[in-house]
């Protein structure tokens, strides 16, 4: 119970704090990405690195707070088991997550809340950050909570 609870509980705040923000939006940046995760603990026994896109929003409320919203598809490669001709299936995940961001100088540290479903349905908490560089956001995020898990590092083109 516990493992749901504190997401749902995250992203319900996340979405109280975000809603008045959206209405005192100074600046916002729109955005669309490639990223690689790559399976960590026990996932990490069952799937190999896989790939992934996403697209999203940072809508700036203040000098140093966005708030975040972001959808992402992940495709996890399955692994072939040690000692047998079997492998596991490739898997798709989908995820809606928001958040907020602190903005430190060309560094962005923030935390997403939000739900993956597909193959994978659970809720979950993901921590990221990223620098500026141009008009790309370079950055890495770890899918902290739940049974899959996984750090994923990216490249983001804001527009």
């Amino acid at each position: 119970m516990r493992n749901t609870f504190v997401p749902i509980v995250a992203c319900l705040i996340a979405l109280a704090v975000s809603a008045p923000g959206y209405a005192q939006i100074i600046d916002s940046d729109s955005y669309i990405g490639l990223r690689v995760p790559v399976p960590t603990g026990n996932s990490a026994d069952a799937f190999d690195p896989g790939w992934g896109i996403a697209g999203g929003s940072h809508a700036q409320i203040s000098e140093l707070f966005d708030v975040v919203i972001e959808g992402t598809w992940h495709t996890l490669m399955g692994k072939s088991l040690e000692g047998a001709s079997l492998k596991t299936r490739d898997i798709s995940v989908l995820g809606f997550q928001v958040g907020g961001a602190v903005n430190l100088a060309i560094v962005d540290l923030g935390v997403k809340g939000g739900y993956y479903f597909n193959d994978v349905k659970e809720w979950d908490l993901t921590p990221f950050a990223h620098v500026e560089v141009w008009r790309l956001w370079l950055g890495a995020e770890y899918k902290a909570l739940g049974d899959l898990n996984w750090g994923a590092v990216y490249a983001n083109f804001v527009f």
